[in-house]
């Protein structure tokens, strides 16, 4: 970003838009770069996007468009392209160290091949600003773990010494299905010989809560077959009213039946766990 390179490219191409993608702390430096546009692309329209643009201030650096969110669907429909189902991840590598070397050349460099798996997370950890700037929702770049492997085969003809990946990917290990799928196409292929570096969770990483579904049926087992609404709320750690809402759905179905007990409370009774001696066989 130094003037005399800025002015030489920029005049000599004479882009229709240039975009800055940033980080929070990076305001002060994206003022000066939005002026340096100003000054050597003044026909040229400027795109803001990044976890940048959920600092408040950012409006006020005089932008002309503001991405938020994903980028691949914004930038299209400012193009007036139509939607794609699926994003053509292209294969990218760069030289990879750590960030207090990075101005340093003689320290050694890997060549990394670098993914993105996808965007945002449903988390919402409340220390982690990326859940919340894309709503708790997760973005999928890659589908599955076959079209993840298939980007990592794609990087490593282009740069056959590439044998270290980093996935962007806020708790990648939180998709059981792609990380099966992946780790399935890794071991039929003999020649992957590689690593990779990912963000995760130690809830992701330490094994799945026990689904609600899954709670009832252990207290029912337990109890012989009888299951109330109070059990189910404080071992699913649930609103009672969540739990007698699964225990009438259940019930509905005919995988339980509702029985009320002398003193009046109702409790719920599973034949598949109950003492089924005073029953005939047909």
């Amino acid at each position: 970003w130094d003037d005399i390179s800025i002015e030489q490219a920029w005049q000599k191409a004479g882009y229709d838009y240039i975009g800055i993608t940033a980080i929070i702390r990076e305001l002060p430096k994206v003022s000066w770069m939005i002026a340096a546009c100003r000054k050597y692309a003044p026909k040229s329209k400027v795109i803001i996007g990044g976890m940048v643009t959920a600092s408040g201030g950012v409006e006020g650096l005089d932008p002309d468009y503001i991405c938020r969110g994903e980028g691949v669907a914004w930038l299209r429909e400012l193009m007036g392209m139509p939607p794609v189902e699926k994003i053509n991840h292209p294969p990218l590598t760069m030289e990879y160290t750590l960030k207090i070397l990075q101005h340093y050349p003689v320290f050694p460099r890997v060549k990394t091949g670098l993914m993105t798996i996808g965007y945002g997370c449903p988390q919402g950890c409340d220390f982690c600003a990326t859940s919340a700037f894309f709503g708790r929702k997760h973005i999928p770049c890659l589908q599955s773990g076959t079209e993840v492997f298939e980007v990592m085969e794609q990087i490593r003809r282009r740069e056959p010494s590439v044998d270290h990946f980093l996935f962007n990917e806020e708790d990648f290990f939180l998709y059981d299905r792609v990380v099966a799928e992946m780790k399935e196409a890794v071991l039929k292929n003999g020649d992957m010989n590689a690593s990779f570096d990912c963000f995760g969770s130690v809830k992701s990483i330490s094994g799945k809560a026990e689904s609600l579904e899954k709670t009832v049926l252990r207290i029912a087992k337990e109890n012989t077959g009888l299951v109330s609404a109070s059990e189910v709320a404080l071992a699913g750690n649930v609103s009672l009213d969540e739990a007698r809402s699964l225990l009438d759905r259940l019930t509905a179905n005919g995988f339980c039946e509702m029985r009320i007990r002398k003193l009046g409370s109702i409790v719920y009774c599973f034949p598949d766990f109950m003492d089924n001696s005073e029953f005939e066989d047909l």
